[in-house]
């Protein structure tokens, strides 16, 4: 497919599914971020920033796609992904009260909602 001279290596389909992953991106960084609040408001900044950069992301790829674009949120989701993969390994990099602490890698439950959960009463009949 070509428009104005240049060939477009993507499709109506392939937008969709990437404005759909970055909004899938942004609810669940979302989901977490009260729980980073609880940890340290710096943490829970993040989260929210991260959160609105990608859902704005997923706006601005279906209203006004192009390359410069699609790179700019290729090289955005990598850092993050990189980031969380540091967390994971080496730890927390500089910030917070954590900082250096190594986070625990774990479905969808972070180790402070899983501490909650252990520490709440009733929790015991799931031991």
């Amino acid at each position: 497919m070509s428009a104005g001279g240049r060939t477009i290596w993507w499709s109506d389909r392939t937008l969709h599914v990437a404005a759909a992953l970055s909004l899938l991106a942004a609810i669940i960084h979302l989901w977490v971020m009260p729980e980073h609040f609880e940890e340290w408001w710096g943490y829970g900044t993040f989260f929210l920033v991260v959160a609105l950069a990608q859902g704005l992301y997923a706006l601005c790829l279906l209203r006004r796609p192009g390359r410069p674009l699609l790179l700019f949120g290729v090289v955005g989701n990598l850092t993050i992904v990189i980031l969380w993969l540091v967390t994971r390994t080496s730890g927390i990099p500089l910030l917070g009260p954590h900082a250096g602490e190594v986070e625990e890698v774990g479905p969808w439950i972070s180790s402070a909602r899983s501490r909650r959960f252990a520490s709440s009463p009733g929790s015991e009949r799931w031991r």
